[in-house]
């Protein structure tokens, strides 16, 4: 295979991407705003929007409450400030992601593969308005950005403020950074006190979020109204609401309904073909880079997909963490192990591959980390994914107790 030329992307083609990858993940909202539904109970983020509903401000410590004191500071009505939530990051991370695609040097078709890849990730999340998921990688491309620059407690820093976000900043946030680290040749190319402050911060982050439970905050009820005062009452801010407060309970809910769901092996099995094709399309040295790579995304999509549902957020967080990984690398020159033409068909292919709207009878599309294959599992006889009703009638009855509400008397 011939040397492959390699440039860096001019101005004018990052802020092209940049423009691209904002209106993908504003589609949705655009598509329910046009038809008079973003914020009515037809809205699909009212379930995000009961997230977001959790703030500091009102409520004093509470668990995820960051995210939620951001809108709060952006608009007084909770719809209109989960859409502003969703658009500032999305523009944000578009920005921080362009960054590092300008800063790579790459063939044309290198940086096409990128490019749709990443294209393929911001369109998923745009099909999950209000989602805090982007306001974590936000601060995993920073992290990844000060890495480039060998800051290292820079970048502990931003895995960790995450932290208060969603724990998902912990689970796949600390693999990222240790495959960062590893790529800059271990803990041996920095220095021992930079090594020190940041397990320092980290030390500090673990006791900070312990803490917050013995920190002042309302009761439960007291929240469980005020979000509920917020919003249009549904059963998708109830639920919003439940796993918010239930705890450990919702997590046990969420394990048995993945042991109960007949068809539960398609979703990460979908997930796991949609990550490879992400690493494909970002390779370059395979047989150098895979432990980094796998590093950087398997633990927390396994470690996720046990505890909880959302395979589809869990796919998308492993496949940043591949981008952000291998973006990072700077330089693609010399004969690669993957034909620059078959990475960016890869690239091509994952946006089909992992968006809902390509495909129909998938009836979930969060739990599905590939609803493409999901489909074809779907036509040769594959199980129904079970709703989320019928999951709390059979693992969690009585889950509405956590809401205050009244329980049906047992027969």
């Amino acid at each position: 295979m011939k040397h492959m030329s390699v440039t860096r992307a001019s101005a004018g083609e990052a802020g092209l991407l940049w423009f691209l990858l904002v209106c993908a993940s504003a589609r949705l909202i655009l598509y329910y705003w046009l038809e008079g539904d973003l914020f009515t109970l037809e809205s699909p983020m009212l379930y995000q929007a009961g997230t977001l509903g959790f703030n500091y401000f009102e409520f004093g410590a509470v668990r995820r409450g960051m995210g939620g004191s951001i809108a709060y500071l952006l608009a007084d009505d909770l719809l209109v400030a989960t859409v502003s939530f969703h658009l500032m990051f999305a523009a944000i991370l578009s920005a921080a992601a362009c960054w590092l695609y300008w800063r790579m040097e790459a063939s044309t078709a290198t940086r096409i593969a990128y490019a749709a890849t990443l294209l393929a990730i911001l369109m998923r999340w745009g099909e999950d308005v209000g989602r805090t998921d982007m306001a974590v990688v936000v601060l995993f491309a920073f992290a990844t950005i000060a890495m480039t620059r060998r800051k290292l407690v820079v970048a502990t820093a931003c895995v960790c403020l995450g932290v208060f976000i969603h724990e998902s900043s912990f689970i796949f946030g600390l693999p990222l950074l240790a495959a960062l680290v590893w790529r800059c040749g271990g803990p041996r190319a920095f220095a021992p006190s930079q090594l020190r402050w940041a397990a320092a911060v980290i030390l500090a982050t673990l006791v900070a979020y312990a803490a917050m439970s013995w920190l002042p905050h309302l009761d439960r009820q007291t929240m469980v109204d005020a979000v509920r005062a917020k919003l249009p009452h549904y059963k998708h801010v109830d639920w919003a609401i439940y796993f918010a407060l239930s705890g450990f309970r919702g997590v046990e809910a969420s394990m048995c309904q993945n042991a109960t769901d007949p068809s539960y092996w398609t979703h990460p099995a979908g997930g796991l073909l949609a990550i490879a094709t992400a690493f494909i399309a970002c390779s370059w040295r395979i047989r150098r880079e895979w432990m980094t790579v796998l590093l950087a995304a398997l633990p927390g999509f396994v470690l996720l997909c046990i505890v909880a549902n959302d395979v589809a957020r869990w796919t998308m967080f492993a496949c940043i963490n591949i981008w952000l990984l291998q973006a990072a690398t700077g330089t693609r020159s010399g004969t690669p192990d993957v034909r620059p033409w078959m990475a960016a068909l890869c690239g091509m292919i994952l946006a089909p591959a992992v968006n809902p709207r390509t495909v129909d009878s998938i009836e979930y599309p969060i739990y599905s980390g590939s609803p493409a294959f999901e489909r074809v599992i779907r036509k040769a006889g594959g199980a129904r994914t079970p709703s989320v009703e019928e999951a709390l009638a059979r693992c969690d009855p009585y889950w509405r107790e956590v809401l205050g509400d009244a329980l049906p008397i047992d027969p």
